[in-house]
């Protein structure tokens, strides 16, 4: 099966995702709603209904917002301010996942660096690499052989990722502490993130990053500091992209060499790090390589090799074509059939000025992230035994490859497109919702923005009521915003409904009988997609029909399904785990709440019995939970109190059992 960058957002068994942070270029809304299945296993619908984030996303500040109605729990963050881009690109591409074990207090952290972006085409068009180490809890404790070198790793991505951040809207994560279900998961996330830094015990890591200092000026230190400082007979380097066609009359005109791949084999050169007679290999994508493209009879004066890329068929299949976007640096000794001494760095950063030589800065250096490591004794060619890696399937080169020549014909490829407007943070961030009888309001958190509309589905803007806008009819998901003048501009923010669940889908209406379903699989989020074929019961707006069926108006077999669901539910709370017992006071909360319109329940009110007096029962809470005094007791009551004003039961009316 062909790899994929998707693969890497896969939660080890027993685990699902809590919170993670992704970096990149760009990003497209088909990749990230998949990976963000596979990093939470719940669908795009389950992660709708649950209006939670776990994912915070920072792409260039040129691309194109990403909503949350489409790629549900992952956050697109906007730049704060304009003078707050300080790079030329956000170019570097990393992530850093959290997941958590089920049941136990457990958990694992991923790293992820890449050079292809977060899209459907890096899937299924391009030639990217990716770099992956996985940290988990039970490491720290055993102590394992190199926990010091991937704590020392997460910690300086995790570095990079919070400097990056501090540039961009985190608003939208502050309000997830409206919701016990996603309250502390990043608090969680930088905790375990901590645990990791403090058992870096110094050791230099093999992540780094351009902020201070360009990539290149790093780059000998780091391939002494973890591969070791030996001469090597043999050189890759590839890349997506070069530096731009030289202008007639400059010294980088037809006759010269890419003055970046020149500096590259100079500064290892200057550092030992080379044989004098070293085969030195440029892999190009043929039908863009820039100047690479008007350089090739300088290079080969020089001895370079100009290659197209590798595409190994155990790989990719047989008459695959997949277009070289991976910038790497291959070092090593050529003994024959194998490689030794190998060091490899692989990252974002293309080998370009503002991407390889340049540190980050507004006007002439991009953000750029990679990794430098070792590599033992590979064999160069595949053996018949697939395990044994080899090379020439590891990376996009060729052994004894054949060299391009200037009766190819490369393609110096198209320019950079033109950007788009910058996506920059608006006044408000999100907006919150309080239902009415005829509707709802809406408002913004901490107060209001005098100069800030909100407009309606009809685009007109919405009448204000004090603080609050009037909004008619059902919570909308996200509204548009007006702001500024005379030159108004337009943004879409999410709101954030009664539960706090953030740009949701609209909660279905559920019947008495199905109450128990939606919380027996607790932690876990029942999809509630509507998509169930012929039982769907559903009118066009997606309403649940309430119609009767035979004997629902029957108050005995109302009885029987309120006993059968309250004693379902008890078998579940009781077991519930002390840390997640917020979250289930939240879930139980929202989900009885949704009955309130239950013909079943309806039937059963009008016995004057109060149905949650038995949930009330010290027998039916865990122990942690009985008293109302304390905090998870408080809790709990509360919740019963909201859910009884929802199904209107009222004072007076008697407990389960009592007599009149």
């Amino acid at each position: 099966m062909t790899p994929s960058l998707l693969n890497f957002f896969d939660a080890p068994d027993d685990y699902d995702g809590l919170f993670g942070w992704v970096c990149g270029y760009s990003a497209d809304a088909l990749f990230l709603d998949e990976a963000a299945e596979r990093f939470t296993r719940r669908t795009h619908a389950q992660r709708a209904k649950a209006g939670e984030i776990s994912l915070g996303l920072i792409l260039d500040p040129h691309s194109e917002a990403l909503s949350l109605l489409d790629v549900p729990g992952v956050a697109h963050l906007p730049l704060r301010h304009v003078n707050e881009q300080t790079f030329k690109l956000m170019h570097a591409k990393v992530a850093l996942l959290g997941f958590r074990k089920a049941g136990a207090d457990s958990w694992r952290l991923r790293l992820i660096v890449s050079t292809g972006n977060w899209t459907q085409q890096t899937v299924e068009e391009s030639l990217d690499l990716a770099w992956s180490i996985d940290l988990s809890s039970e490491d720290l404790d055993a102590g394992v052989r190199d926990l010091p070198l991937r704590c020392a790793d997460i910690k300086a991505a995790s570095e990079m990722l919070g400097w990056l951040a501090s540039h961009f809207d985190l608003r939208i994560l502050d309000a997830m502490s409206g919701n016990p279900c996603a309250a502390d998961r990043v608090d969680r996330f930088n905790d375990w993130i901590g645990q990791c830094a403090s058992r870096a015990d110094g050791q230099e890591p093999r992540f780094f990053d351009n902020r201070t200092r360009g990539l290149l000026e790093q780059l000998p230190d780091l391939i002494t500091q973890h591969a070791g400082q030996v001469r090597r007979n043999y050189l890759a380097l590839a890349s997506g992209f070069f530096e731009d066609l030289p202008q007639a009359g400059t010294d980088g005109a037809p006759g010269q060499v890419p003055t970046v791949l020149a500096r590259i084999e100079d500064t290892l050169r200057s550092h030992e790090m080379l044989t004098r007679n070293a085969l030195v290999e440029v892999y190009v994508n043929p039908e863009s390589c820039q100047a690479v493209a008007v350089c090739l009879e300088a290079m080969a004066e020089r001895s370079w090799h100009v290659l197209g890329p590798g595409l190994p068929e155990r790989v990719f299949g047989p008459d695959a074509h997949r277009t070289l976007h991976a910038k790497f640096l291959l070092g090593g000794n050529d003994v024959g059939d194998a490689c030794t001494s190998g060091w490899l760095y692989l990252g974002s950063g293309n080998l370009t000025n503002p991407g390889f030589i340049q540190r980050a800065a507004r006007t002439s250096g991009n953000l750029e992230a990679g990794v430098v490591f070792s590599l033992p004794r590979t064999p160069w060619l595949p053996s018949r035994d697939p395990t044994v890696p080899a090379l020439t399937v590891l990376l996009p080169i060729q052994a004894n490859g054949i060299p391009l020549t200037i009766n190819e014909r490369l393609k110096p490829g198209d320019p950079m497109p033109e950007h788009n407007e910058v996506f920059l943070a608006a006044p408000v961030a999100y907006l919150q919702w309080l239902p009415t009888p005829d509707g709802g309001l809406l408002r913004v958190p901490g107060g209001s923005t005098t100069d800030v509309e909100v407009l309606g589905r009809d685009g007109a803007a919405c009448v204000r009521l004090g603080l609050d806008w009037v909004w008619p009819g059902e919570a909308p998901r996200q509204v548009r915003l007006r702001w500024g003048a005379p030159a108004h501009q337009e943004q879409l923010v999410p709101v954030i409904d009664e539960y706090g669940r953030i740009a949701a889908a609209e909660l279905p209406e559920l019947e008495l009988q199905e109450l128990a379903a939606h919380l027996l699989g607790f932690p876990a989020i029942d999809a509630g997609d509507g998509d169930g074929g012929d039982d769907d019961d559903t009118d066009a707006s997606g309403k649940k029909n309430q119609a009767r069926g035979a004997g629902s108006s029957s108050q005995t077999a109302a009885i029987r399904t309120m006993m059968t669901q309250i004693e379902l539910i008890a078998q579940k709370q009781v077991q519930v785990a002390d840390a997640d017992w917020a979250a289930w006071c939240h879930r139980l909360e929202q989900t009885l709440c949704q009955a309130r319109g239950s013909v079943v329940l309806a039937d059963f009110r009008q016995l004057k019995i109060d149905p949650l007096s038995c949930l009330r029962q010290a027998a039916f809470r865990p122990d942690y939970a009985r008293d109302a005094r304390d905090p998870h007791g408080g809790r709990y009551e509360e919740a019963l109190q909201r859910v009884a004003e929802s199904w209107d039961v009222r004072e007076g009316y008697l407990a389960f059992g009592e007599e009149k």
